[in-house]
């Protein structure tokens, strides 16, 4: 039978993306059951086209490269898993038809039960938590708009764990460390600070005398 899409699942710009092919490749490796700060492993697809194009291969094929992405750099942008899979068969200009089936192939993906998408970074269910260092990543990978909002909060936890309270001014710094940015410019600052005043909203960071803790059962409000 035909796979059904949705249409708005199928709907992209048209404006095609340059994929500048990473210089500086980070190690292949799987995903560790650590929540320590590790290296951001990148999988090693191996693929080749079918004698097609990128946009012609069928929706389960594309579907099947993308969970295998997913299982290994999860939780990840959907926008760095259609960078992934273009690169590895060597394609760095990735249009609106390639886009498009790209959509379809996560739709496709998702049906199955083992990848979630929240917002929009998709989750492989067996995988584990851990906070990332990208600075092995190319730069357009390295951005925090790629860093799923679960991987932050984890960061954040752990800086205060380790230090035992940090100063409110400090906190974006350290945890900007952990994922391999050496310089918080403002866009890493405002990403992380509103990350960081969620959580003490919901009472899982509290300041005292200037430094702020990390609180793992909050009293009840």
């Amino acid at each position: 039978a035909a796979l059904i899409v949705r249409k708005e699942a199928l709907t992209r710009p048209p404006v095609a993306e340059e994929i500048t092919p990473t210089r500086q490749e980070a190690p292949v490796a799987e995903a560790s059951s650590s929540s320590a700060t590790t290296h951001y492993c990148t999988v090693d697809l191996g693929i080749t086209l079918p004698g097609c194009e990128l946009h012609e291969v069928s929706t389960s094929q594309l579907a099947t490269w993308v969970a295998r992405v997913v299982e290994t750099e999860g939780p990840i942008h959907e926008d760095i898993v259609g960078r992934r899979i273009a690169l590895a068969v060597g394609v760095t200009r990735k249009g609106s038809r390639i886009q498009s089936a790209m959509s379809a192939a996560i739709t496709y993906v998702l049906r199955g039960g083992e990848i979630k998408r929240r917002g929009k970074f998709l989750h492989y269910l067996g995988g584990s938590l851990q906070v990332r260092d990208r600075s092995r990543l190319d730069s357009a990978e390295r951005g925090v708009e790629h860093i799923c909002p679960e991987e932050i909060e984890l960061a954040i936890q752990e800086t205060l764990k380790v230090t035992h309270g940090v100063e409110a001014q400090e906190v974006e710094t350290l945890v900007a460390r952990q994922f391999g940015i050496s310089r918080a410019g403002k866009d890493v600052r405002t990403v992380l600070s509103s990350q960081v005043k969620r959580l003490r909203r919901s009472c899982r960071i509290i300041e005292r005398q200037g430094f702020l803790e990390w609180v793992d059962s909050p009293d009840p409000v």
